[in-house]
């Protein structure tokens, strides 16, 4: 954890990562290193602790069809993901832990792979800090920047997904396993407490409700950067 010196002011933030860290010590993660001021990177994933912004590097998966996820990794539902990105999930969380973020609290199970109606409809509300995701990429060498919810449609509306902030609830330990890796769940668009980051929008519920706003989204495979805001977090009165 070498280089994480931007002050105590985010001494709880670091030491929660620290926990995570030693409980993921056979996750393959990787420390986060100064790179610049207030600016820190572990392999792809940079957190700028000044701005509080946390970015790394994806792919358009697809450009038409259903959706149930906006992001997962390689391991996750694939065939269902609007983007896919190979950035370490472990890694990933550890930044938003230093940013004071937290996961979901209690044991579960993992690796399911898929949500079904029966599911969801159960499935509880999910607490989670509100973040804001926005998407950067190239087009003609001209340089665009959009919100992620832009690129997704609400099917029962027909129109883009509204704009407002993401919840980031963290995913959980099944065991010593993290179920954000075990199922490849980045960014969720149906209820799944698995995933690191959840949808608040009416629709969470119903894994039917979503697909690609396909005249929004540049061809399959477009790089493009996910930018992760996180707002100054209250701070709690005694």
């Amino acid at each position: 954890m070498s280089g994480l010196n931007w002050g105590m002011r985010n001494s709880q933030g670091i030491f929660v990562a620290a926990v995570f860290y030693a409980g993921c010590s056979a996750c393959g993660a990787e420390p986060f290193k100064e790179v610049g001021p207030a600016l820190f990177r572990s392999g792809q994933i940079q957190l700028d602790a000044k701005e509080r912004v946390v970015t790394f590097p994806a792919k358009v998966n697809m450009r038409e069809g259903a959706l149930e996820y906006a992001l997962v990794t390689p391991a996750g539902s694939v065939h269902e993901s609007l983007l896919v990105t190979e950035v370490d999930l472990v890694d990933l969380h550890t930044a938003f832990l230093l940013l004071g973020l937290k996961g979901q609290e209690g044991a579960g199970s993992s690796g399911q792979g898929t949500l079904n109606a029966r599911e969801l409809e159960s499935a509880p509300e999910l607490a989670g800090a509100s973040v804001r995701v926005y998407l950067r990429w190239e087009s003609g060498g001209a340089k665009k920047r959009a919100a992620l919810s832009e690129w997704i449609q609400y099917k029962p509306e027909g129109k883009a997904a509204r704009e407002g902030p993401w919840s980031y609830t963290g995913s959980y330990f099944a065991g010593n396993q993290f179920a954000a890796v075990a199922e490849g769940a980045v960014v969720c668009l149906v209820t799944n407490a698995a995933a690191l980051v959840n949808n608040p929008r009416k629709g969470r519920k119903d894994d039917r409700a979503w697909e690609v706003n396909t005249g929004s989204v540049p061809p399959a495979g477009t790089a493009v950067t996910l930018e992760i805001e996180v707002p100054t977090l209250e701070k709690s009165t005694p």
